[in-house]
């Protein structure tokens, strides 16, 4: 779902003038202080560095790190299927090497380029994808849509999971919906991956992100007693049995053996616990 604006932009750098040009600019203005002849010269003279696609990714990162980086970012994004993905992103050691080298000053020189010619931008992905007059809602549903198994594969949970979680929280709307598009996604993530009451909010909460992330997007009922009998003395087995007697009125907790973070939550905060993360 994520990839799909960054599948077409690999097809059409690689196929399309627009992206050639914009790049010798870019680069010429990041590197060269808007000098295309010496970047042709640097080009020139370092033409064995061109040969394969392994090479020329050397000769980015060591001569043109900010397109190096957007180049690597482009890669990760599209293979990303989803929130989850954009999550683990945000931890991925190369790109925040590649970000931390980069100089203030060429980031300017970006925005800058970016302010300059973002409607030139726009308008030719509208234009490529055919929806240069169409309204926001059918753009989202052209660019952005998935299925339900690809939903469980993000959570690690088969289909007859996700579709007992989506049945608990959202009745039956989502009742033999094939296909999933960018609002029904996103308030589907929301509801299996927030708590109650929280907002998707990356700039604010992505290192708690990281660390739901690190404590696995299912939870069992054992996990349960994990979180709220730490330190006691019982074993599993009974601690269950008490687990399961408080519950026993829960609908939640009746519905399945396996549950989404913002369930496992207000399990956990009925039992007179909380979750630290």
């Amino acid at each position: 779902m994520i990839g799909k604006v960054f599948e077409l932009i690999e097809k059409k750098s690689q196929e399309n003038n627009f992206f050639i040009d914009y790049n010798i600019e870019l680069i010429a203005n990041l590197y060269f202080e808007g000098d295309k002849t010496r970047l042709a010269e640097f080009f020139y003279n370092n033409i064995n560095s061109l040969e394969t696609i392994e090479k020329v990714d050397v000769l980015l990162e060591n001569n043109f790190p900010l397109l190096f980086l957007f180049k690597l970012l482009s890669k990760r994004m599209t293979e990303a299927s989803g929130i989850v993905d954009l999550i683990k992103l945000s931890s991925d050691k190369k790109l925040q090497d590649l970000v931390s080298e980069i100089p203030k000053e060429h980031w300017n020189v970006f925005d800058d380029f970016y302010l300059k010619n973002k409607e030139s931008f726009r308008n030719f992905f509208l234009s490529e994808l055919k929806i240069l007059n169409l309204e926001e809602e059918i753009i989202k549903k052209k660019l952005f849509s998935t299925n339900k198994t690809n939903i469980a594969s993000e959570f690690g949970v088969d289909i007859k999971t996700l579709n007992k979680w989506l049945n608990i929280l959202f009745n039956d709307r989502f009742k033999g919906v094939r296909k999933i598009y960018y609002d029904d996604y996103i308030e589907i993530f929301k509801a299996l991956f927030l708590a109650k009451g929280e907002k998707l909010d990356f700039s604010k909460n992505i290192n708690i992100y990281r660390k739901r992330l690190s404590k696995g997007l299912k939870h069992r009922k054992k996990d349960i007693v994990k979180y709220t009998n730490e330190g006691s003395s019982l074993d599993v087995s009974t601690l269950l049995k008490i687990q399961k007697e408080e519950l026993s009125k829960n609908n939640y907790y009746l519905f399945t053996d396996v549950f989404p973070y913002s369930i496992t939550k207000l399990l956990v905060e009925e039992l007179g616990d909380e979750m630290e993360f």
